[in-house]
């Protein structure tokens, strides 16, 4: 490993806490969206309902893998999820992920000497003897810069699996999500064609309706506990910083908002499209 790779470059620690706390929770820690086969039929998710579509969101990946596939780079593995199951299915796997702290979780998942890089896809290098067969992205496509990150990957990858999902509109309501014009305007400028490209976006539905449990029944009771136990126990503090607290620390309102944007689980697919595309280097595969 290189010097990189003892660097944390990640910009947040939400998903670190996240990884922590489902690792407790269910010894696993999916940090993507959930995918189910039948999303109509759904009208309530509970926390192992959103781990099982958690599961079948990283088997539709596997099962894109074109044949002939046997080394593999994820990139922005998270937690090693994926690059375990990858492990099961007989891949020969690196990865990479920003986040130290997620390196080491996965780091213990993936048998001893498999490397595993705390570095950004920018950062990383690749100094293989031969390109990778297939680089993925889960749910990570959308923190690269697409161009560099295509010019990159059209000289060491073979084939490129991306699941991930873009706006429909600029004033879309939810975060996140890569540029597709700018994706549609670099993979064929870097030698790559399309094999496969599937709308997953129905799929995707009920996480909505997970968010919108997880921000009314846990995170905003949560939040109005704590202000309670303080006006209780705490009324000079609560008078002067009670505000503060709300806003900056709990983001009761932020929770309420959040709440209320995923309340109708058809905005998922009002506001984004989630794909699932394959990408052939013509000049590699």
């Amino acid at each position: 490993m290189g010097a990189h790779d003892n660097k944390d470059h990640s910009e947040g620690r939400s998903l670190d806490i996240a990884a922590h706390i489902l690792e407790f929770m269910g010894g696993r820690s999916s940090l993507h969206w959930g995918y189910w086969d039948d999303p109509d039929a759904v009208s309530k998710v509970t926390l192992q309902d959103y781990a099982e579509a958690g599961d079948q969101f990283t088997k539709r990946l596997v099962e894109a893998i074109p044949a002939g596939v046997e080394t593999v780079l994820d990139i922005g593995c998270g937690t090693g999820e994926l690059s375990a199951r990858l492990v099961e299915k007989g891949y020969a796997v690196r990865a990479l992920n920003p986040s130290r702290a997620q390196c080491e979780i996965a780091r213990r998942k993936l048998p001893p000497g498999t490397r595993v890089h705390a570095c950004t896809f920018e950062d990383f290098q690749w100094d293989g003897d031969a390109p990778v067969d297939c680089a993925i992205f889960s749910e990570s496509f959308q923190y690269v810069d697409i161009p560099a990150a295509m010019e990159k990957l059209s000289k060491i990858a073979k084939y490129v699996v991306i699941m991930d999902y873009h706006k429909n509109a600029p004033d879309a309501l939810q975060g996140g999500g890569y540029d597709r014009e700018v994706f549609d305007g670099s993979y064929k400028e870097s030698g790559f064609r399309i094999d496969d490209y599937t709308d997953v976006t129905r799929n995707m539905k009920p996480n909505y309706i997970f968010k919108n449990a997880y921000y009314n029944d846990l995170m905003i009771p949560i939040a109005e506990t704590i202000l309670i136990r303080m006006r209780q126990d705490m009324p000079l503090v609560n008078f002067f910083f009670g505000g503060l607290v709300r806003r900056k620390f709990l983001k009761i309102d932020r929770f309420r908002m959040k709440a209320e944007r995923s309340a109708d689980p058809e905005n998922v697919v009002r506001w984004i499209t989630y794909t699932l595309i394959v990408l052939a280097n013509e000049k590699l595969a």
